[in-house]
């Protein structure tokens, strides 16, 4: 299952990772804005705190999270999409990609493909570190194994001993 990590709880100034997503056995998204820091982080979108992710020890990926373009109800699109709730369904999508090339994976194997191939971004800013309680490669508290990135899940999915050489790193260019 994957779930949102939640968003800034207010009046419980919570910003820990929600129910259901702090259960063990899901994949808990954060997320990102499009410098790659946690929406809310360090002043960066929103300055509405009520999309502020959610963040710490619970939290597995994170995904966009702002301006996301979705469906209304009523046949008309919308561009403002925010918080957890845009970011959580893009995991979900890399998922189904992976188990549309090999429907055998386990839920293990999938959520160990979706962090290992994680691409990590805002490097200074959100601090990875080897952590023993996050076994599939560098973690950080802000964004997690970091964004999901549907390339490199796809390529492990289809060939097992795929690895990723070079760097493991994205600079994002500054919008103007």
């Amino acid at each position: 299952f994957v779930f949102s990590a939640g968003n800034y709880e207010f009046p419980n100034d919570s910003f820990s990772v929600g129910f259901p997503a702090s259960l063990q056995n899901t994949i808990s998204v954060g997320s990102i804005c499009e410098n790659g820091l946690r929406v809310g982080a360090n002043g960066t979108f929103p300055t509405f705190p009520y999309w502020e992710s959610c963040y710490g020890n619970g939290l597995d990926l994170s995904a966009p999270g702002v301006s996301i373009m979705t469906t209304n109800p009523n046949n008309s699109y919308n561009g403002e999409f925010q918080g957890t709730s845009a970011s959580a369904p893009q995991v979900s999508g890399v998922a189904a990609l992976m188990l549309s090339l090999d429907s055998t994976l386990t839920r293990q194997e999938v959520y160990e493909i979706l962090c290992s191939t994680a691409s990590k971004v805002a490097l200074d800013s959100n601090r990875y570190m080897a952590n023993p309680l996050h076994p599939y490669g560098v973690w950080s508290n802000q964004v997690g194994y970091g964004l999901v990135n549907a390339h490199h899940a796809l390529l492990k999915t289809l060939y097992k001993d795929y690895y990723i050489s070079g760097p493991d790193t994205i600079n994002l260019c500054e919008q103007t």
